[in-house]
């Protein structure tokens, strides 16, 4: 049994990606109502088996989950783009170090992934594998509503120069925290995603000050 690595879908077009299930590797629980991620892995069934079954290749052989994908890699020397987690987060520091080791191992190849994990977005990491910090209302574990502006300065201090940010427009933005999440958003100089990450690619080449914002779907 080996990984399941996807050759892509309708937003990012032909872009080759993997997955892993949400919740069980996401460590933040404010974005779970709205997780588009969520809603594919119960609405189709075969992208559960596929992102469960990745997670448990993971789990039983690290070593021999990262070099199958790294070999796909490097037998694909027209990959453009490749993108980590569609589904899901990274789990653990054991899991980043495998990222980077594939990395290391296919120069050529530029490597993506989005996480809520301020801890990993301070990594050092291969020059072709960018890591985009994802931004939510709830991304802090200690948020309370009347520190709502402080939690989310500290978490942009937090990410620092480490690495850039990706926001999510929220349809009306609702509670403190969701409306100050917004302001803050507001201010920062971001490029609206416009979809098919084949044909941009512009997440792959952003850098710490830049970010990028999505729609909510």
């Amino acid at each position: 049994m080996t990984p399941v690595i996807s050759s892509g879908n309708s937003k990012m077009g032909k872009v080759y990606n993997i997955s892993l299930p949400p919740i069980k590797t996401c460590m933040f629980k404010g974005c779970r109502k709205e997780c588009y991620a969520l809603k594919s892995y119960r609405a189709w069934p075969t992208v559960r088996v596929a992102w469960d079954r990745n997670l448990e290749l993971y789990k039983l052989d690290p070593y021999s989950y990262f070099k199958y994908i790294a070999d796909f890699c490097v037998a694909k020397p027209s990959m453009k783009l490749f993108r980590w987690n569609v589904g899901g987060d990274i789990p653990d520091r054991c899991y980043y170090m495998g990222m980077c080791s594939v990395a290391s191992e296919c120069p050529g190849v530029p490597f993506l992934c989005f996480t809520k994990n301020t801890d990993i977005v301070r990594l050092q990491r291969p020059s072709n594998l960018r890591i985009v910090a994802s931004a939510w209302p709830d991304t802090h574990l200690d948020l309370t509503l009347d520190g709502h502006r402080a939690e989310m300065s500290n978490w942009l201090a937090m990410v620092g120069d480490s690495a850039p940010i990706a926001w999510v427009a929220l349809k009306g933005a609702k509670g403190k925290a969701a409306i100050a999440y917004e302001e803050v958003r507001k201010t920062q100089k971001s490029t609206k995603c416009k979809g098919k990450c084949e044909e941009c690619g512009l997440c792959w080449w952003l850098t710490p000050g830049q970010s990028v914002v999505f729609d909510q779907h």
